[in-house]
């Protein structure tokens, strides 16, 4: 409860910040899912701030995270090791961390087609002596399907926060929702997360008749084993890219290795340890990867 209230405090001041500036932010996920599918509930939990901006304030309003004591959790890294669709910024002095998003993960609409199509589907969200803007239910029940399907089957919480949504939303948010992932070309994960549940299969095959889904995102979906996803990744790209790649998931930056591998974070000895245990790490881990990604391709062409 406690880092809850941290989290809200920190999102109230990262959003002034922001309109002092002139920037207004839609509140993602956190507070927004737990208000409205958990009636505010202390039993859903969030441990951080996801903010979107419109991609044009994106570079200044990360210049004001700056301002208000946050760094850039990512530095060191390679712009091909970081995710595409938000930076996050971290905090020392109250551990706070803000997702600044320029897009969704799994959009394929530029990202000013994103912000523009989620403007239109937000409503107040009262939190404090501020009122911050969150999505509205059509906007809520995409995203609570995006992020299911983004964090696999296995997540627990994204997993409740659907079956919450399928729950409490009527069939024609669904097809709001249905409508928005389109318009933002995210139909094959919005799918993808709806064939998670029972309760979401009818209105995910009446959709996925048309929509096909591309591997990664059932790979992703199904959440199997560790690197299903990368090696779904790498078969997906085109053969010039594949060797860059391979180099890059073999021999990370420092930042992302630490990241991923424990050993890493202990002195230099660990980080040298690590990387030479990481291509022996991945290439046992490589058949199991594999059975993942065929079974992967099979739930996405049923």
């Amino acid at each position: 409860m406690l880092r809850r209230l941290t989290l809200d405090a920190v999102a109230v001041e990262v959003v002034r910040e922001f309109r002092r500036h002139g920037i207004e932010p839609i509140l993602l996920k956190g507070r927004s899912i737990a208000d409205r599918l958990y009636a505010g509930a202390a039993v859903r939990t969030y441990v951080d701030v996801d903010l979107l901006v419109a991609p044009t304030d994106h570079r200044r309003a990360g210049g004001l995270l700056q301002g208000l004591g946050f760094r850039d959790a990512l530095a060191g890294a390679r712009r091909s090791e970081r995710p595409t669709h938000a930076d996050t910024y971290a905090r020392t002095v109250d551990g706070a961390a803000v997702d600044l998003h320029r897009t969704l993960p799994g959009a394929a609409a530029a990202p000013g087609v994103v912000w523009r199509a989620l403007r239109d589907h937000v409503q107040p969200l009262p939190m404090g002596s501020e009122s911050l803007s969150g999505l509205g239910d059509a906007g809520l029940m995409l995203h609570v399907a995006m992020h299911a399907a983004q964090s696999g089957r296995h997540a627990a919480k994204p997993m409740a926060d659907l079956a919450r949504a399928l729950t409490a939303f009527e069939p024609s948010t669904i097809d709001s929702a249905a409508a928005l992932a389109a318009r933002i070309g995210a139909l094959p994960p919005f799918v993808a997360g709806l064939r998670l549940l029972p309760a979401g299969r009818g209105w995910a095959a009446t959709l996925g008749a048309r929509v096909p889904i591309p591997t990664l995102t059932a790979a992703r979906a199904l959440g199997g084993a560790w690197g299903t996803a990368k090696v779904a990744t790498v078969v997906a790209a085109s053969w010039w890219h594949r060797p860059v790649m391979l180099v890059n998931l073999v021999f990370p930056s420092r930042t992302m290795l630490r990241r991923s591998m424990p050993l890493a974070r202990r002195g230099r000895l660990g980080l040298l340890g690590a990387y030479a245990l990481r291509p022996l790490w991945m290439v046992v881990g490589l058949p199991a990867a594999v059975r993942s990604l065929r079974l992967a391709q099979a739930w996405a062409d049923p």
